[in-house]
């Protein structure tokens, strides 16, 4: 990220410039899966906020389902 990106995501820009992470407690987002659980830690946000609600995501364009779990055909 540069000093002139027009997104703002500090969350993101702390841990990509070295401040990393750290948490003495937790409590997981709901639903408690990877990807909505992931997205929340990064953006900060909850699920009903960001729209992540599973591990699968539905590409209108392919048509296709992308799930986490199957690494081999990637969404992205």
């Amino acid at each position: 990220l540069t000093a002139n990106s027009s997104i703002l995501i500090p969350n993101l820009e702390g841990i990509i410039n070295g401040d990393g992470i750290y948490v003495k407690d937790i409590t997981p987002e709901f639903p408690a899966l990877r990807l909505p659980f992931l997205t929340s830690l990064v953006t900060g946000r909850h699920s009903q906020e960001h729209g992540v609600l599973g591990n699968e995501v539905y590409d209108e364009v392919s048509e296709k389902i992308w799930k986490v779990e199957e690494d081999g055909d990637l969404f992205w």
